[in-house]
C-alpha cells in the first residue's frame, strides 16, 4: 500500500493563486510525481494520461508494450481520489489486469 502521507496531492493551499500559469506548472509536476511514485512502486515504466473530459476516470491498459494509466482530472481537486488512483494503478499493474471493485475494496480495507 501506498502511505498516504508519502505524496502530497491534490490542490489545498492553492485557492488564493490567480496566475493560471503558475498553477498549470504546479499541475504537470503533480502530474509528474503521480507517475513517478507508480513507476517507483512498480518498478517499470507507465505512461500516464489525464483525463479532462472524464473527471472520475481511473483505468490501466494492458494491451501495449507500456501500460497506459489514465486518470481523471478530479485528482487535482481531491486528494482522496489521487491517492485511490495511485492505489489501484499499482496493484494493477503488479497482477498484469485490472483488478475488480470488489478486490480493491478488500485492498483498501486491509491498509
Amino acid at each position: 500500500m501506498v502511505p498516504l502521507d508519502s505524496l502530497q496531492l491534490g490542490s489545498a493551499g492553492r485557492e488564493n493563486v490567480c496566475d493560471p500559469e503558475f498553477t498549470g506548472m504546479e499541475d504537470e509536476r503533480f502530474v509528474q510525481r503521480i507517475q513517478e511514485k507508480i513507476e517507483r512502486l512498480t518498478e517499470g515504466r507507465i505512461d500516464l494520461e489525464i483525463d479532462h473530459e472524464d473527471g472520475s476516470q481511473l483505468r490501466v491498459e494492458f494491451q501495449r508494450e507500456v501500460p497506459l494509466v489514465v486518470l481523471g482530472a478530479n485528482i487535482f481537486e481531491f486528494s482522496g481520489f489521487a491517492r485511490m488512483c495511485v492505489e489501484y494503478a499499482v496493484e494493477s499493474i503488479r497482477k498484469q489486469r485490472p483488478i475488480q471493485m470488489l478486490e480493491f475494496h478488500l485492498l483498501l480495507a486491509r491498509n
